[in-house]
C-alpha cells in the first residue's frame, strides 16, 4: 500500500517529493508522508496550505480512489 500511495504523490506532483511511510500516531491517520514540509518551503507558504494544496493534487491524480 504504501507503494501505490508514493506513486500517488509522485503522479500528482509529477516528480518525487518526501517520502512515505507508516506512522505510529494513528490518530491522524495510518500514514504520512513529509511531501507537504519540503513543498511549503519550495512554494513559499506556511505547511498546512502546502498540505491543502498537495490533497487536492492526490484527489485528482488517485483515479482508483484508494
Amino acid at each position: 500500500m504504501i507503494t501505490k500511495i508514493q506513486d500517488i504523490v509522485n503522479k500528482a506532483l509529477g516528480r518525487e517529493v518526501g517520502q512515505v511511510m507508516m506512522t505510529d500516531r494513528t490518530e491522524y491517520g495510518h500514514y504520512s508522508t513529509s511531501a507537504a514540509f519540503l513543498l511549503a518551503k519550495e512554494w513559499k507558504t506556511p505547511p498546512i496550505e502546502a498540505a491543502k494544496r498537495l490533497a487536492q493534487k492526490i484527489v485528482v491524480a488517485d483515479e482508483e480512489k484508494i
